[in-house]
This record gives C-alpha cells, structure tokens and sequence, in this order.
C-alpha cells in the first residue's frame, strides 16, 4: 500500500514539473468570429449588399436565408452580395446567417435581420366628368 502511495506521489511531482502534460506551449485555440453586420431596413426590389467580416482572415464564407420570404440564388458563397430585396405582398422581414470558416476549421456564425417595406398600395380610382 505504502508503495501504491509513494508512486502516486512520484507521478504527481513529475507532471508538474513537466506543465501537467498535455499541451505544447506552441498549440492554441484559435478564436474565431464573424460578424455580418447591423439589422437594417430596405423597400422591396431595392439594391443592398450584404457584406460580412471574418477574423482571422483567409476564411470562407456562406450566407443563407433562415427566416422569411425566398431570395433568389440562397447559399451563397462569398464575403459580400449586391442583392434586390424580393418583391413582398405586405412589410416583412428576412433573417440571413452567414457562417465564417476560419483558416483553422473553426466554424462560427452571426445573423442579420432585413426588414423589408412593400410598396404595394391599392390602386386609387381618379373619376373625370367628360364634358361633351
């Protein structure tokens, strides 16, 4: 038992003095992020970018839609997108996710909310008295 006790012991010092095993000074985690920028507001059929910044650099990028009305050419792949709002019966909004995969494999992800305005209105009749 004493010698079970005495190696216990022995092992313990010798991982501390090696730093605990496990890990070289030269492996880190990397931290990754994305960002894909600020909720914004557009009128149906207008031109907007979408537009996201990835750290560390030299990542790959792919948007998609989450939430709301079918956009034209969803995944796509890419940091930035000129795009036109789809054309909406009523005012609604559209949450895209853009995910960031890091050099390193890391994978993360943001979200961006886009409310769109329609610009549907009901016809308004105009009568004209034909005085002939």
């Amino acid at each position: 038992m004493l010698r079970r006790a005495s190696l216990s012991v022995v092992a313990s010092f010798l991982l501390l003095g090696c730093g605990g095993g496990g890990s070289d000074s030269n492996d880190t985690v990397e931290n990754a992020s994305v960002n894909a920028g600020a909720d914004f507001s557009v009128e149906e059929k207008a031109e907007f970018t979408l537009s996201a910044v990835g750290s560390p650099s030299g990542g790959t990028y792919t948007w998609q839609v989450m939430e709301g009305p079918a956009m034209e050419g969803f995944p796509k792949e890419g940091q930035e997108h000129k795009l036109a709002a789809p054309d909406v019966k009523t005012d609604t909004s559209a949450t895209l996710k853009v995910e960031y995969l890091a050099p390193s494999g890391v994978l993360v992800s943001d979200m961006v909310t886009i409310s769109i305005g329609s610009r549907n209105q009901l016809p308004i009749p105009h009568i004209k008295k034909d005085l002939t």
